[in-house]
């Protein structure tokens, strides 16, 4: 029998400040001590029926302001290794719950890694102006 895995999720609005308008986007998190095969990976996105899914990898880091983020990104049908509204609105989700942990905005570092590659600090820091 297949064990059960119970995962946080979010949906987002991408690209405005009304619900149920802009970008849909799920973010998945998995936690270090979880691991999920890319068939699982796209199972869950199959399931949200968004235009992607983001599957958000929780890093372990000593320093909570400076923090590494790996992403998956999946269509209903494949995974994309870039595209730009899943990693601007996980952008903003991570950096809103920095913020809302009493962390100055001005502190804030990290980075978001893709299949792409990483996505440093000048996009992290870009996202408080978006999405403010």
């Amino acid at each position: 029998m297949a064990q059960t895995i119970r995962l946080p999720f979010v949906t987002l609005d991408v690209f405005t400040k009304e619900r149920y308008a802009g970008n849909p986007l799920a973010v998945v998190r998995v936690s270090q001590s979880q691991t999920l095969t890319q068939e699982q990976k796209q199972i869950i996105a199959r399931e949200f029926n968004y235009s992607e899914t983001v599957i958000l990898h929780d890093e372990d880091t000593e320093c909570p302001t400076a923090a590494s983020h790996t992403i998956d990104i999946f269509t209903t049908d494949a995974e994309l290794p870039f595209a730009g509204h899943p990693t601007i609105g996980t952008a903003c989700l991570l950096g809103a719950a920095r913020i809302g942990n009493k962390h100055d905005e001005s502190q804030i570092q990290g980075t978001i890694v893709t299949k792409a590659g990483p996505i440093g600090r000048s996009l992290i820091n870009l996202r408080f102006r978006v999405c403010k």
